[in-house]
């Protein structure tokens, strides 16, 4: 199965440094150069043909995706340039699709990031919970998950998700400033001096953390 066109491509630039000496033995004699002249025409040809399907990174991934459809990278990245151009239906439809080759944490957590972009947020917690299911070992994805919880107003949930995305990913100062966030909306000033204490030990020089201990010790 010939997986990427573009290793391909350069694979084939590189047969020609290795064919190098015996392109040069064979200049000496007039055969010799014909067959030169074809082999380098045949090789410009062809580059100049790729190029072609190689003018922007979508045309890389779409022509990746006709070469090899059971591919499902292609579709992930895909699903992000959309939703960077806020083309959700494609977007949508490229997870989807991924998902349908194989169901991977990459596409769950692509397509729940999008359904929190659009506010719809029951959607993106089912699928941050799907991506964990298939991979639990991301910090970052119970991190998101509780984000969406506290925009549900379930603060318990969000606390329990910061909580494991530690025990993932423990040097991840964004979580110990989101638990501090958490406290200090319910009001629990001691709790939240904690926390942004912790995230500020691990960045000494965040001005984000001594701003919020400031804050919170008004």
């Amino acid at each position: 199965m010939r997986f990427s066109y573009v290793a391909e491509h350069y694979l084939t630039l590189g047969m020609i440094g290795f064919l190098y000496p015996v392109i040069i033995s064979l200049n000496k004699t007039f055969v010799g150069k014909i067959l030169t002249y074809f082999f380098i025409g045949f090789i410009a040809f062809q580059s100049f043909d790729y190029l072609s399907n190689y003018k922007t990174e979508k045309q890389i991934l779409e022509t990746n995706i006709t070469k090899n459809p059971n591919s499902i990278l292609p579709h992930n990245i895909l699903g992000l340039l959309y939703k960077n151009e806020n083309n959700y239906e494609k977007a949508f439809y490229h997870f989807d699709r991924s998902n349908q080759i194989h169901p991977n944490a990459a596409s769950y957590y692509n397509k729940a990031s999008l359904y929190d972009k659009i506010n719809q947020l029951d959607l993106a917690k089912i699928n941050y919970e799907k991506a964990i299911d298939l991979n639990p070992f991301v910090g970052n994805s119970y991190n998101s998950l509780a984000i969406v919880c506290l925009k549900l107003k379930n603060p318990e949930m969000a606390l329990a998700n910061f909580e494991k995305a530690l025990q993932v990913d423990p040097s991840d100062v964004r979580i110990y400033y989101n638990i501090g966030r958490v406290y200090e909306d319910g009001s629990n000033f001691t709790l939240a001096i904690e926390w942004y204490t912790k995230a500020l030990t691990i960045q000494p020089e965040n001005t984000l953390f001594k701003e919020a201990i400031k804050r919170v010790s008004r």
